[in-house]
């Protein structure tokens, strides 16, 4: 009998501990994700990690600011591999710039001890690089 009451509140309780988390996960998971599949070539699957952490996340927080960097980058590789069409090019290089300057204009309000350095060299050489070829386009 004791054997059987034990089981039972094991099962009971156990099952209660498993239950399936409805909520988000923090934006970093998301944001690692992103890198991970960024790293693998897999630019729409890493837009789509970086896109996720930016809406269940607060507005204007280290999470939209670190995957607004990641979607830059996301952008500026995934344009190098179109050759086929100059304006889809131009315009996915145009998104980049965009989202390297919402990072930079997230970053003046950011707490600093919630970035690093290699954070905000991930940032600025993504916009030095986006200025840099969209002043070749230009001159072409």
């Amino acid at each position: 009998m004791k054997r059987s009451v034990f089981i039972m509140s094991i099962l009971f309780w156990g099952c209660n501990t498993l239950v399936e988390q409805s909520t988000p996960l923090k934006g970093d998971f998301y944001i690692q994700d992103g890198w991970l599949a960024f790293s693998s070539n897999k630019y729409e699957d890493a837009d789509q990690h970086f896109d996720t952490a930016i809406e269940t996340n607060e507005i204007r927080s280290i999470y939209h600011f670190l995957s607004y960097i990641g979607k830059g980058w996301t952008d500026m590789y995934n344009a190098r591999t179109k050759h086929d069409s100059n304006i889809i090019q131009q315009e996915m290089i145009n998104i980049a710039g965009i989202n390297f300057d919402t990072a930079l204009s997230i970053l003046p309000e950011l707490d600093e001890n919630l970035y690093n350095e290699s954070d905000k060299m991930n940032l600025y050489a993504g916009l030095s690089l986006h200025r840099a070829f969209s002043a070749k386009q230009k001159a072409a």
